[in-house]
């Protein structure tokens, strides 16, 4: 994916590998033996595990199957590669790897360490892992998963509720467990598709509306839908009136208004299952409705409808194109142009991505925009956010800061503590990495794991992302202090603070269920940069 040279194993570590692929090897062949008949799953592991196997030509009847088996928590089940521990993404990746080493008909599967969308704090609410589980169940789906072990049936009673696997059950703990929405969530997807195959991804003409058809055995279609932000009315046509029924995550049921064949179906982040008698034969999608909003409470940093206050960045960022391992991007060339008006709102700037540059083309493309004065922040806001006019393509909005004592702040993660960079690193960046007084890596589950920043969205939205901060007393670290990596101090943020740059990324490309492909329109538009003052409590609520 990367073109990157590939690394170099040192001797210690081509005899690991040597000694797994061997009992590995050993172990597949005795399964064989013994049990005849019986797939299996090669899992538990990272792409990068595989890709050493796939290398090495391991033989693909002792491969088996791939076994996926990474851990959602809180992220969106439609996150993006080449985050490993988003479920789609990574059955996109082993796919994709698995073809492009020639093991064409080793199928892919899920392992029983899947999805888990978990509820304990800091995660997510309760509404929202119920919705999580459904659209995550969709797209394994239309995979063609055989097998999906997706969640626990009760909350671990212990301390291992605290951890990001021990809250992903259906019911709360003992002694009571009751039901938690996900319970009536995965009751009601299991009823409505008891007996249905999948059968196609109904196109919707927006890359963040979805419509996943299945074919039950009477004949008839169940089609589960939903949007990744906001709400906004699918216009479904080819529908017969008699047989139109529209079903919520939570049973809930309402016959569908067909008019000359075309029912309107309401889509939002929750799913709704539309059961008709025959298949859709087309679906178009109004316009996005947002209810998020910045406030009152406000201070504009930069209305961006002028560019003279920006200096576009020229040299190439190393922290940018390796400290997320799980998102490497490549330097890009935007144009920036001022437009009087786009969409119903006067003054904004629009980037639009120069293509071709160099790199590999599954790399998100990055630029950066330095303020020539930076600004200076009153009081202690609690977010950061701009106006954005999205194309659904996933990129990104990330923000630099300096706190008053001179200690910088950047909204890409938690850096992984160590004193040096790990050799894989120090090899690809070869010169760069002399001097490096740190590991240079983001840690796991601190890039935005809820994905507030990107630009999974169309239309003009805000787009709002939680600050640095701390509490008063203690000092305890407000709950995304934890997904910016801060250089330069003790990692307590001194106000006021000074904004400095503004990272815009951009890929090329994205995922949407089992297809790779651009967006429709490239370019996104920007407007009034900011930051707000919500109360923590407010701010910091899981959605």
């Amino acid at each position: 994916f990367t073109r990157w040279a590939p690394y170099r194993l040192n001797e210690n570590e081509q005899s690991g590998l040597d000694q797994m692929m061997s009992a590995a090897g050993a172990a597949a062949g005795a399964i064989g033996q013994s049990l005849p008949g019986t797939e299996i799953y090669f899992g538990n592991g990272s792409p990068l595990l595989l890709e050493a196997f796939l290398r090495r030509n391991f033989p693909a009847e002792l491969l088996g199957s791939r076994g996926c088996e990474p851990c959602s928590f809180a992220r969106m089940p439609e996150a993006q590669p080449f985050d490993y521990n988003a479920v789609n993404a990574v059955m996109w990746m082993d796919r994709r790897m698995l073809d492009g080493y020639g093991y064409i008909d080793t199928p892919t599967r899920v392992c029983q360490e899947i999805c888990f969308p978990s509820t304990n704090p800091g995660n997510l609410s309760e509404r929202t892992q119920a919705l999580y589980l459904v659209r995550h169940l969709m797209h394994m789906l239309a995979w063609r998963m055989p097998v999906i072990r997706p969640c626990w049936l009760t909350d671990s009673g212990s301390t291992y509720y605290f951890g990001n696997w021990g809250s992903a059950g259906l019911c709360r703990a003992k002694p009571e467990v009751n039901p938690k929405p996900a319970y009536v969530a995965y009751a009601t997807t299991t009823l409505l598709l008891d007996g249905a195959t999948f059968s196609r991804a109904v196109p919707t003409g927006s890359p963040v509306v979805y419509a996943v058809e299945f074919k039950k055995k009477d004949g008839s279609f169940v089609t589960c839908m939903w949007t990744i932000r906001g709400r906004r009315t699918a216009w479904c046509q080819g529908l017969t009136a008699a047989k139109a029924t529209l079903t919520d995550t939570m049973a809930n049921e309402d016959k569908v208004t067909v008019a000359d064949g075309t029912g309107a179906i309401p889509v939002s982040p929750s799913p709704v299952f539309l059961t008709t008698s025959n298949a859709t034969s087309r679906i178009e999608c109004g316009p996005p409705r947002y209810a998020d909003h910045p406030g009152q409470d406000s201070f504009i940093i930069s209305s961006l409808g002028a560019m003279d206050e920006w200096r576009i960045e020229k040299r190439r960022s190393v922290e940018l194109e390796t400290y997320n391992y799980t998102e490497p991007r490549r330097v890009g060339n935007f144009e920036y142009r001022e437009v009087d008006e786009f969409d119903g709102k006067k003054n904004v700037l629009q980037v639009r991505p120069q293509l071709p540059v160099p790199g590999s083309e599954y790399l998100p493309m990055y630029s950066v925009l330095t303020h020539r004065d930076g600004v200076e922040i009153p009081a202690e806001p609690t977010e950061i956010g701009l106006m954005v006019n999205g194309n659904g393509g996933w990129g990104r909005i990330i923000f630099e800061l300096e706190d008053a004592a001179g200690e910088r702040w950047v909204s890409i993660g938690g850096e992984i503590h160590g004193e040096q960079p790990p050799r894989w690193l120090a090899e690809h960046l070869g010169n760069q990495a002399e001097g490096m007084d740190s590991t240079g890596l983001c840690a796991p589950n601190t890039n935005d794991l809820w994905g507030d920043s990107y630009i999974n969205f169309e239309g003009w939205r805000y787009l709002r992302f939680p600050m640095p901060g701390h509490y008063p007393g203690e000092g305890y670290h407000w709950p995304r202090t934890s997904q910016w990596r801060h250089q330069g101090g003790d990692g307590v943020v001194q106000y006021p603070l000074r904004f400095k740059r503004l990272i815009i990324t951009i890929p090329e490309k994205a995922v949407y269920l089992t297809d790779y492909r651009a967006v429709e329109r490239q370019e996104i538009y920007l407007k009034d940069l900011m930051v707000t003052y919500r109360p923590p409590e407010v701010a910091f609520a899981p959605e």
